[in-house]
């Protein structure tokens, strides 16, 4: 993730974006179309330093930033950036303490072990990516929401070996 505290953007320095490169490029000849261009709109997404930007992305994605030029403003009137990295998988609270919490921690990270070995197996197509979610708890303890905060799975290529028409190219 990123978070941009640069206030001179196309001003006092050019450059900086960080580019990441399209999901559809990682997968490039699966839906390939001859006709569609190729050019670097349709292969990368160009996200400017402006001010207050928050970034979340999977950062096993292919991803720079370009060359900043700072048109001799110094490094202050520059691009300046927070960066962090998300956590291994884990159970995080927030709000009121649950009476329970530790009983419910262990409850949910066992539920998500469950899913983790179906979502490996050859129950269902494997997948491979980064899914983050929010359960959202009432005060009783039934789940009131649940949405899909990061989604970057895609089925895992693996899984078309051997299928008729797959191309091991």
């Amino acid at each position: 993730w990123t978070l941009s505290l640069s206030t001179g953007y196309g001003s006092t320095f050019s450059g900086g974006e960080t580019t990441l490169l399209a999901p559809n490029v990682l997968d490039f000849w699966r839906d390939f179309d001859g006709e569609r261009t190729a050019e670097a709109p349709s292969l990368v997404r160009f996200l400017p330093p402006t001010f207050g930007r928050f970034m979340a992305f999977d950062g096993r994605v292919p991803h720079m930033v370009q060359k900043v030029v700072t048109n001799g403003f110094g490094p202050l009137n520059s691009r300046i950036m927070i960066h962090g990295w998300f956590a291994e998988p884990e159970t995080i609270w927030y709000g009121d303490e649950l009476e329970n919490s530790e009983e419910a921690e262990n409850i949910l990270n066992e539920k998500l072990e469950n899913i983790l070995q179906v979502l490996g197996s050859s129950e269902v197509g494997r997948v491979l990516g980064f899914l983050s979610v929010r359960l959202s708890i009432s005060p009783g303890g039934s789940v009131i929401s649940v949405d899909a905060v990061c989604d970057t799975l895609r089925e895992d290529p693996a899984d078309f070996s051997g299928a008729v028409g797959y191309d091991h190219g």
